[in-house]
């Protein structure tokens, strides 16, 4: 498809990255056409999304410094961009090798006031233009409910308690009249599969993840013991089509800091 129509079909602008040694380059693809920005080099990019990541992770504000390398990187990597992104749109950005950890969302505007950029427009994260080309407009497809699990039983399963779970379900839960929501023992991985998944239009995860870079697939989220299992890996959650507008896995470095060329 024409890079105009995958962004009209998702109703975005695409921000889509590449880092290289000598030279960045950034393509903006409205519905119209599709504009070609240079940025700088690779290493000068990455040392800030360091910082910035660090500032992030830190005890204090990062709008609080007045040098935060999330200002700069508002300017570096949103700025030459920005005439073309009108406040209150949808953006969905590709990112590229040392962007692939950065959360874009805290990248901080500096006038009118600081404030950051999630302030500003509505962001989603793709890892490529393929898989945005797949993405055809499901409006109506699905009903708005919610398929929320969490907050579920860990007594010797090696991770601690999630005191904050049970909270977290119930503030989600106000924003949605038609919800489904298993929690403490009912939270199991049979419950995920006997669910029907793709019928939801959002799904929801409040609880521990493990991720495995050796065997991608070995990855999982941890729900509530069912004999000897209390993982749902990622191989039997690709087993079951979904269709989704947005899926939450709601644990401890749940994005990881590794991207892949091609897919993400």
């Amino acid at each position: 498809k024409r890079p105009g129509k995958i962004a009209s079909n998702n109703g975005s602008v695409i921000l889509s990255y590449w880092l290289a040694p000598e030279a960045s380059y950034l393509w903006v693809v409205t519905q119209r056409k599709t504009q070609f920005v240079k940025l700088p080099p690779l290493e000068e990019i990455k040392e800030l999304v360091t910082q910035h990541q660090k500032a992030v992770l830190g005890l204090r504000d990062p709008l609080e410094d007045a040098n935060a390398p999330g200002r700069k990187l508002y300017e570096m990597l949103i700025v030459p961009a920005a005439k073309w992104i009108p406040k209150g749109s949808r953006v969905i950005v590709i990112p590229d090798s040392a962007l692939a950890p950065l959360n874009f969302e805290t990248l901080i505007v500096s006038e009118p006031k600081p404030h950051y950029w999630i302030e500003d427009v509505t962001l989603a994260t793709a890892s490529s233009m393929l898989l945005l080309a797949g993405n055809s407009d499901r409006s109506g497809r699905f009903s708005s409910e919610v398929l929320m699990l969490g907050d579920p039983v860990l007594t010797g399963s090696g991770f601690p308690p999630l005191p904050h779970a049970a909270e977290e379900l119930r503030e989600i839960q106000v924003h949605f009249p038609q919800r489904v929501s298993y929690s403490r023992a009912e939270a199991t991985p049979s419950v995920y599969r006997a669910s029907k998944p793709g019928e939801y239009s959002y799904i929801h995860f409040a609880t521990h993840g493990v991720s495995s870079r050796q065997s991608p697939l070995d990855s999982a989220v941890i729900l509530s013991r069912e004999g000897d299992l209390n993982k749902l890996y990622a191989r039997e959650i690709v087993q079951i089509p979904i269709h989704a507008r947005l899926v939450t896995i709601s644990a401890c470095h749940a994005s990881g800091s590794r991207s892949y060329q091609g897919e993400g």
